[in-house]
């Protein structure tokens, strides 16, 4: 949902040993090089995770859960680190050492870490994404469509989304269509809806300020677990 993600990338490896920064591939050149996950473990005085099997032991590659690359206003490119766990994950003395680690590392690159927990967010605002991806996510609507529902929802304020999305499928000539353009509207933040409101068509759309809208994101506003 976040509007200026270029790349998003799932269980990324961390470096063992020291290498060149993670935004290298985008041609953003930094000096020198930066520690791997071997050396903060020993400066922080944990034991690197290993695997071992078959009379054999090698170390462990450690990995974030998603690493985003974003653009900024200037065309430049800055990341964003996410590890997703369950609540109170820190309890565990293993766990939060190996989250030391991950954190350290890429403090050590300056890319900023959060620690992303069910805590972070409501069940009810998960459940409705979750309901609506199909739409958000499916064949992109084009931008004419995507104008006309955000040019016309605020006429639906406080009316049964099955009505919305049946006036707006009366102008599209697709139930389809307007499920698409609806939705994809509400994931890029150009229509504000409510998002604890639950997907069920027959509840109303309430709409809200963009304020309280991107709080509902833990990553847009940028909460964390982590202490």
């Amino acid at each position: 949902m976040l509007q200026n993600l270029i790349d998003i990338r799932e269980q990324f490896p961390l470096q063992y040993e020291k290498g060149m920064h993670e935004l290298f591939p985008y041609n953003v050149r930094y000096g020198g090089t930066f520690p791997g996950t071997r050396q903060i473990a020993s400066d922080l005085g944990i034991k690197h995770p290993r695997l071992n099997g078959n009379g054999r032991s090698a170390a462990w590659v450690m990995t974030t859960d998603l690493l985003l690359t974003l653009s900024r206003p200037d065309g430049g490119y800055y990341l964003l680190a996410i590890a997703h766990k369950p609540i109170n994950s820190q309890e565990k003395k293993r766990t939060k050492q190996l989250l030391d680690i991950e954190s350290a590392y890429w403090k050590a690159r300056g890319v900023e870490w959060l620690l992303i927990t069910p805590n972070e967010y409501l069940p009810e605002v998960a459940f409705t994404l979750r309901n609506s991806i199909p739409w958000a996510l499916g064949l992109a609507a084009n931008n004419e469509h995507i104008v006309t529902v955000a040019e016309n929802i605020q006429h639906f304020h406080g009316r049964s989304l099955t009505s919305c999305l049946c006036a707006f499928a009366e102008v599209f000539g697709s139930m389809d269509l307007a499920q698409r353009a609806f939705w994809q509207c509400v994931w890029s933040g150009k229509v504000l809806l409510d998002l604890t409101r639950g997907w069920r068509p027959h509840l109303p759309i309430t709409l809200i300020s963009a304020e309280e809208f991107w709080k509902f994101n833990p990553i847009a506003s940028r909460r964390t677990s982590w202490n």
